[in-house]
């Protein structure tokens, strides 16, 4: 019963942490607008954003059973957007490659899945050095995914070196 109070929230949430804001006000504006682009780019964000907060629960628990062992309460980190705002812009990603369908849906809860584990696993050993994630996770693992996605239709083809659109990509997260 608990998901079902808290993955509305949690879902606007995670849209308006893109921003580094939590609010759930901003987060359905961003829905909206994103609805009004492109409603294939929204529902990408969204299924993004459910992968992510169920995978970030399930990887959350396991970590904390190995490393503190006892009664921990992930749902307040779900609820705040922290864990999905990641899965979100790969959703976003994808959506700009591929169709919705199967394959659609299966990238998206991959690349997810990755950044979520990826995020949980490397916030502890950030932290102690004072670096922020952020949006880290996606991109390192939308770096790792776009050379195995199909090609944009209507992109013309890069010119140049192939990594020389890396540093484009880190700076346009939305």
């Amino acid at each position: 019963m608990r998901i079902v109070t808290t993955l509305p929230r949690a879902l606007l949430a995670s849209l308006s942490q893109i921003y580094l804001v939590e609010s759930r006000a901003a987060g359905l504006a961003i829905l909206l607008a994103l609805a009004l682009a492109s409603p294939q780019l929204a529902a990408g964000a969204l299924l993004g954003i459910a992968v992510s907060i169920a995978a970030s629960i399930a990887v959350a628990a396991l970590v904390a059973a190995v490393r503190a062992p006892g009664p921990q309460d992930p749902w307040p980190r779900a609820r705040s957007g922290l864990w999905g705002y990641n899965g979100a812009l790969l959703g976003i990603l994808v959506s700009t490659r591929c169709e919705p369908g199967w394959a659609w849906a299966g990238w998206i809860a991959a690349a997810a899945t990755c950044a979520s584990a990826l995020y949980l696993l490397a916030e502890r050993p950030a932290a102690r050095r004072g670096l922020p994630l952020l949006t880290a996770p996606f991109c390192a693992v939308g770096t790792a995914l776009l050379p195995a996605l199909p090609p944009a239709a209507s992109a013309p083809a890069p010119e140049g070196p192939a990594l020389a659109g890396i540093p484009a990509g880190f700076s346009q997260v939305v």
